[in-house]
Order: C-alpha cells, then structure tokens, then sequence
C-alpha cells in the first residue's frame, strides 16, 4: 500500500479542523469559552475508531452528476477558487469574488486579533500546516458564511498540502512526527473504550435485525388494555318502574371481574387508520334484569360471556387537508367522530358524555370537514351492527335501526368549547331493541310507547366545556329529545294510537381536576339528571318524579401503562320515581395497557 494512502486516515482529523478553520464560516463566528488548536481537534477526533479509506467511494464523482452541474473540475489550490466554482449561495448570503492568497503568519490578517477565541487554533493552522488563504485586503472575514463549494475546495487544499507534509523525506525530524505520536498513544490508551465502543455498535446492529424479523408488521401497531374491577351495591330493594312500589328485595353482592381488549391498528399510509378491536370480559351488567334500572350501569360493560367478539371495525383515512372519513362495520359512535366536549373521565354510562351521542352507533360511515381552527361539522350515517347486515326485512341498511347525526363544534380559543349536535333516530319493529335514551335513562324514556312499537325520535343537544385554569375545568349538556309512534302502541299492549309523541329531557354538570397530585391523574365529579320521559301521550308511561346521579372518582397514574382509579356513583330515586330506595355503587378499577 502506497505511503500516502496508509497515513492519510491518521492525519484526517487535522485537515477536517483546517478545512473548518481556513474558510472564511469557520470557528470564528461562536463564542466559545476556550481556544482549541489544530492539534487538539485532530487529537479529538482520531479517538475515534479509524475510518477506512474505502468509504470515500460513496461520495458520487463530479463527473458523474447530473447534466447542468456548476462543477466543471476540482481546484487543487485555495488560489483563486472562488473565480473556478459557481457557489450556490443561500438568497440572504452575501457572495464575494474577492481572490484569496495564501498566508504565512496569522499576523498578516487585520482583522484576527490575539485576544480572539480561535487565534491560537488559527495561528497553529498557519504556521504549523500553511493551508489557510486570506483575503487580498488582509482580513480573513471569519463572521461571513461559508457555502459547500468554498468548504470543498478548502477541504482539499488542506489535503493537498498535508500529503506533501506526509510525503516530506525529512518528516521523521519533522514537527508532524510528534501530532502522529500523539494519535497513536491516544489510541492505544482508550483502546478498551474502542473495543467497547465498537461491541455496542454490533450489539445494536444485531438487535435491529432481530426486531425486523420478528416485528408484528411493518404497518401495524398493537395496543391492549386490561381491567381488573371490583364492584359493590348497595340498596333495600329492586327498583320499580315510576308510580310502583318496589316489592322485590335486592340480593346482589360484591363482585370482582375483568375485561380485556386488543387493538390492531393498522396504518398504510401514516395518515389513515384501520382499526380491529378485539374484547372479552365477564363483566356483569347492573341493568334491568338485576336491579330494576338501567341507571345504574357503568361505560365499560360489553359482556360477552367470556368470548373474544369483534367490538370495533373501521377505517379513518383523510380525504383532504380539511376532510377526514370513516367507514364502520361495528364499533364506531358519534362521540368517536366529534368531541363530546366532557372534561371528565367519568366511570358511569351516564357520566361519560351526552346520551344522545349513544343513538347513532355501530356501522355505516361519517365525515367530518374542518372549516378553520375554531368551526369544524361531524355528520354520520350509523346503525346497529346486527340490524345493517341482516338482510331480512325491516333490517339491513336503510331499513333497519340507525342514526343519522350531526354536530358543529366551535372552539374559538384553548379554553372554550361549544357542541349543537341534532340525530334522528328510527327502531323498526318488532323486537328491534327500541332505545331512544341509549341505555341512560328510565325505562320509560328508553320505549315511550312499548319494546314492540316501531319508534323514531329527533334529538337536539348542547354541550359546552370551558377550562378555567390548567388544573381545573367544567362541563355540561342539556338535551331534549322528541319521539314518534311509528306503529300502534297497541302492538306492545298500550292504550294509545300511531302518531303519539313523547318529550324527554336530561342535564348534567361535571367538573375536573386534572394532573391533580401528579401529572396524569384526575378527580372527577358527575352531577346530572338521567333522561326523564317528562310528557307522553301515553299516559301510562310517564315519569312523575325526578332521579339524580351523583359520582365521584379519582384515577391515580402509578406511571405510564398502570393506573387505579377508585369511584362510586349514586343515584337518587331510581327510576324517577320516588318510592325507590337510593342506589350506591362503589367500585375500584384498576387498568393495564400496553
């Protein structure tokens, strides 16, 4: 191997410094709190481990690029390079076509003074490796920027003048000796940190293969969640339905259940997502059939009877800057399409958001289109996921129990947000699960007019949330909803006729604290009026007093993936009917994700 290719590696760090140093860009436009010599960035850089020659063979010769480019030959000399390259100087760079000539002491230069930060590291570039050109005025102009040509014909001045160095006869009994033995001793004292250095590396390339080959998918990424719950109820008896007295004493006890989610989300192009959601719990509904009311339910029931069942299925993709899409064959709700404007986690079904969210819900498709940063509109087509692929009559699409909702969102700043939302809701019959509350409610406003009469309904809502401070925010909604008789109440054994209406209504207040104690944390409070059937044509059905749910809880983050979440709620004449004892439901919930 010739001489000058072995020590070129060796003496690599030296030139990088020059080439830095003898361009007008280079040092001297930082402050730095201590000056560095040529020799020190040299000694610095080579503890690095020695860069084989061949990697020069990447760099793409400039007689290879592309047809136009403004290289025609590489100057070997910093005399004149300006006047050979055309620099393709940044628009707010001053160019210059000032020559530059070589100089021999850095005194020759007007404008370096000795109490300047580089001067010692200038001065050893000079006089040490004599590669380093000033301008004719005698300055050397170290503020002004440097562009890639200046640095690539400096570059290989200092190359140029370091080889004839190397290749000197006398450089045994040359100053150069000593920088070379300098490396070396560098080298061999932190050769253990070297080797180190080097085994890390391989390690890291070794585990980056294995990840390749064993990751799940190149496109999708898998989230899972698990609940472990422990539940108590507390209450006389099972409630009855309004105007009854409750004659059924209650027998239900504490109970300690799970569920378990999966997520596969899928994404192809990094702004869609496909979404398959997996569930299975053995979570006991506290509804109807246990207790005689549906208010008492919590957000997290899905039993399945300890089955995996698919849960969510559909597909996100933007089709502008402004649009974004979704088709749904289960599992996708209103709230998922818009912002329910609620502060709070809460852990009841009620708490969670406006019940009118919960009419539109299951498949179908929704889009929503953002006008600016403060008006955006969410408008969705959603019906029951049994109902839209039943292909029997009175089911399927657009005859079976759907939604159609909207809403338009204004923020018109961080703190505030405001939600008009509106749904039209249609239940065919028969036994299509007549619901115009969503499971919210008394039994009443949940089928104004019987489980078997056809039932349609309009819903109007408004959510607000305002954030008065980091740590503290409130919320609300107050909504109203119509429903018509589609069929003869008969049909489900009451005195009433097609055509009859029923007006329902529900509020609620909540408040959060959140980072409360520790950031991620949140302590929550519910306070609210669960959907009341306040006026039927049906008399019969009709709530006369008036239920309240009160709930607090307190979610403690134990750190990124685990947290605790302790909470009850109560509800205050069940059924809205004032002959029921009051329900309290304590709980503990603790989630796991990953």
């Amino acid at each position: 191997m010739p001489k000058l290719t072995w020590s070129l590696p060796h003496v690599t760090p030296a030139a990088i410094a020059a080439a830095f140093l003898l361009t007008p860009n280079g040092l001297a436009n930082e402050s730095q709190p201590k000056s560095t010599t040529a020799q020190e960035l040299s000694i610095a850089v080579e503890l690095l481990p020695p860069i084989s020659v061949g990697v020069m063979e990447q760099v793409t010769p400039a007689s290879q690029l592309l047809p136009g480019s403004p290289i025609t030959e590489s100057p070997t000399s910093t005399q004149g390079f300006e006047n050979e390259l055309t620099p393709n100087i940044e628009p707010n760079i001053e160019q210059t076509n000032d020559s530059m000539a070589q100089v021999t002491s850095v005194s020759q230069l007007s404008d370096v003074q000795p109490t300047d930060w580089a001067f010692q590291a200038l001065q050893s570039i000079v006089e040490r490796y004599g590669c380093m050109a000033g301008y004719p005025d005698g300055t050397y102009r170290g503020n002004r920027p440097l562009n890639r040509y200046e640095f690539a014909a400096a570059l290989n001045a200092c190359f140029d003048q370091l080889s004839k160095i190397i290749l000197a006869p006398n450089l045994a009994s040359s100053y150069f000796k000593e920088d070379l033995e300098a490396i070396k001793r560098l080298q061999s004292e932190f050769t253990v940190e070297l080797a180190r250095l080097r085994g890390n590396l391989d390690a890291v390339t070794a585990r980056t293969a294995e990840v390749e080959i064993t990751e799940f998918s190149t496109t999708t990424k898998l989230n899972g969640e698990v609940d472990f719950i422990l539940i108590d109820y507390f209450t006389d008896n099972k409630a009855a339905p309004c105007c009854s007295s409750p004659n059924q004493d209650d027998s239900l006890t504490t109970t300690f259940t799970g569920l378990a989610l999966l997520s596969f989300d899928t994404s192809f192009t990094g702004k869609d997502l496909l979404r398959t959601r997996i569930d299975t719990t053995d979570v006991p509904e506290f509804n109807n059939p246990l207790d005689g009311t549906d208010m008492t339910l919590y957000d997290f029931e899905t039993d399945t009877d300890q089955e995996f069942v698919i849960t969510e299925l559909y597909y996100r993709f933007p089709i502008s800057d402004r649009i974004q899409a979704h088709i749904a064959a289960a599992g996708l709700s209103a709230d998922e399409i818009t912002d329910p404007l609620n502060p709070v986690s809460a852990l009841s079904r009620f708490g969670v958001h406006n019940p009118v969210y919960r009419l539109a819900e299951g498949g179908g498709a929704a889009i929503r289109y953002q006008f600016n940063d403060s008006i955006r509109i969410s408008v969705a087509y959603l019906g029951s996921a049994a109902s839209i692929s039943n292909p029997t009559e009175g089911n399927g699409l657009f005859n079976g129990q759907f939604g159609a909702f909207t809403q338009l969102t204004l923020t018109p700043n961080q703190r505030l947000g405001i939600g008009l939302n509106y749904v039209h809701y249609y239940s065919p019959e028969p036994n299509s699960g007549v619901d115009v509350t969503g499971s919210t409610g008394s039994q009443f406003s949940q089928a104004p007019f019987g489980d078997q009469t056809a039932t349609s309904a309009n819903g109007f809502g408004l959510q607000g949330r305002y954030r008065l401070s980091p740590g503290f925010a409130l919320g609300g909604w107050l909504s109203y909803i119509n429903a018509n008789a589609e069929s003869s109440p008969r049909q489900s054994g009451l005195d009433g006729s097609k055509g009859a209406k029923a007006d329902i209504w529900t509020w609620a207040i909540t408040m959060a604290f959140p980072d409360l104690g520790k950031e991620g944390n949140e302590l929550g409070f519910v306070f609210g009026m669960p959907p009341r059937l306040a006026e039927n044509d049906i008399n019969s059905r009709q709530d006369s007093d008036v239920s309240y749910h009160l709930e607090t809880f307190y979610r403690y983050q134990i750190n990124d993936n685990i947290s605790i979440t302790p909470g009850l709620f109560v509800i205050l004449s069940p059924e809205h009917n004032s002959n029921n004892n009051s329900i309290v439901v304590p709980m503990v919930k603790t989630k796991f994700i990953f």
